[in-house]
This record gives C-alpha cells, structure tokens and sequence, in this order.
C-alpha cells in the first residue's frame, strides 16, 4: 500500500502531479511512493510516459531520496534522469535549447551533491565542472544556476583542504544571490556564512570581519540560526492548476533552488565535514558538531 495516500486510480503521468504537491508539503515518505512505478525507468528499458516527464518524476523522487538521507538511491534516479535529458525530442528553438541546458545543469548539480556526501570528492569536482560548462553558452553565465555549481567547487575544494579556492568559489556564489534576490534574501545570507567560516579557517580577519558587517547590515549575525531557505518559501505559495503537458516549466527552476539549499544546508552544518580525519578529508582535520541536513521542505543546489 501506499503510505497515506491512494493511488492506485491515478493515470501515471498525474503522479508527478500528486508527488510535486506532496513535496511541497514535505510528505517525502508519500513522495517516493506514488513515484515508485518510476523506478521502472531507471533500468532504461523504456520510459513510462515521455523522457521529460520521466525525468521531472525521477529528479522529484531523487529529491526526496535526497531529504531522506538515501544517498545511493537518490544517485540512482539522477544517473538515469541524466539520460533521459538526452532522449528528450532535439530542440528545434533557443528557448527549448536553454532548457535543456538548465535540465541538464539541475541534473548534475545534484549528482554533484550526492556524490560529495558520499565522500567521492573527485567525482563531486568533475560534475560540478560539467555542470558549469553546461551554463557557459547561457547569456546570464547561468544565473542561480551557476551560484550553485560554484557553491558545489566551494565545497569540494573546502573538504580537500584548498580553503583560497572554496573562499573564492563561495563569494562569488554569494554575488550571484545578491545580484538576483538582494543582499537580505536567505540565500545570500547562508552565501556570507558560508563565506565568513573559510575566512575564518584562512585567518582571513579582516575579511571575515568586512563578511560579519555585510550580514549585520541586512540583520543576520554570525553564529545565527539557519535562515529559511527559498525552497521553503516557494513551496507555501499556491499552485496554479495546469495541464500535464505543461510539467516542465517551473520544476527546473524549484529543483535547481532544492539541490542549492541541500548544498548549502549541508555547507553550513558541517554534515559534510568528517567528526574526524585527515587534513586533505576535512580540511583541517577539525570536529564538528551533528548537523540537520537543511534540506527544504523537504528537500538543491
């Protein structure tokens, strides 16, 4: 049976529907259960309605796998969503040219997330930069997208012990959410923080003082609670009812802000820094507290 919700009547492709609503509510254990005929396309075999709709059903299922701490299965779904980018019709048109390459973009960035927690730094590093070579023809450099993708290289780079890369990497992150949502949004903040830890592994002082003041200014203070984040946000608004063939358009962009608030919940919480270990592991081999994972909504990144 289905935890809490039936399903048994819904026509296939209404699942992605029941499971992109059931998401916002954070229902994530219902998530992966009115997706698990999905779990049909991950062999390839064939897809069960169209290769878009499989993958917005496979991203949305990683996602909660994601939120639920099932990191392999999460892997699993993204690898074959992957795929099913490129079996996508070609695009015959610039705007269906772009959204191929954030669909492709979003992919890896959260291939890129779940290979860092499982600790394939290597593997994490190549992913975000083949996420960021996606974004390179888009006219804005990729926007949010990029943002998350230099948080990702901020990160890799930060857990091998290169703190000037990852502080070079996470402030330029920073400016893209301030540029795009303003220097009070809870994504440039949770940027400024990330920002202002390496600062302080650096020994940076008066960098990580000229970060404390940026926060201060906008009312956030070193050492704060987390702020929400806008997947949180994003999922409390009201959703337009819309035919299923138009499942494509706003997804992408929510599922760019999840695997960038995983990121950068992870980031901050320490959940990706080893208690103990080796410089090149943590950086500077240093303890770290247990952390909540920051997913949103449950759920970027």
């Amino acid at each position: 049976g289905v935890t809490g919700v039936q399903t048994c009547a819904l026509p296939i492709w209404a699942r992605v529907f029941r499971a992109q609503a059931l998401y916002g509510l954070g229902r994530l254990d219902d998530v992966v259960a009115v997706l698990e005929p999905f779990e049909a396309a991950i062999d390839g075999a064939a897809t069960l309605v169209t290769p878009r709709v499989d993958w917005t059903a496979l991203t949305v299922r990683a996602d909660a796998f994601m939120a639920l701490g099932r990191w392999e299965e999460a892997s699993a779904c993204l690898r074959r969503a992957l795929v099913l980018v490129g079996e996508q019709p070609a695009p015959t048109d610039t705007e269906a040219m772009r959204s191929r390459r954030i669909d492709t973009a979003t992919t890896l960035g959260k291939i890129g997330t779940v290979e860092a927690r499982l600790g394939d730094w290597d593997g994490a590093r190549a992913t975000f930069e083949a996420q960021e070579r996606e974004l390179a023809a888009e006219p804005d450099g990729g926007g949010v997208y990029l943002a998350a993708a230099r948080n990702g290289l901020g990160l890799v780079a930060d857990n091998q012990g290169d703190h000037a890369t990852a502080a070079r990497h996470y402030a330029e992150a920073a400016r893209i959410y301030e540029q795009t949502f303003g220097a009070d949004h809870p994504y440039t903040t949770r940027a400024l923080l990330t920002l202002h830890r390496v600062q302080g592994k650096l020994g940076n002082e008066a960098d990580a003082s000229r970060t404390a003041e940026r926060l201060a200014a906008v009312g956030t203070r070193v050492g704060d609670p987390l702020p929400p984040t806008l997947a949180e946000a994003l999922a409390k608004r009201p959703r337009e009812r819309r035919g299923w063939s138009d499942i494509r358009p706003s997804w992408p962009v929510l599922a760019a802000i999840v695997a960038a608030a995983v990121l950068a919940g992870l980031l901050l919480s320490g959940f990706l820094w080893p208690r103990r270990g080796p410089p090149d592991a943590a950086g500077e081999g240093d303890t770290v507290p247990d952390a909540e994972t920051g997913h949103a909504g449950r759920s970027d990144a």
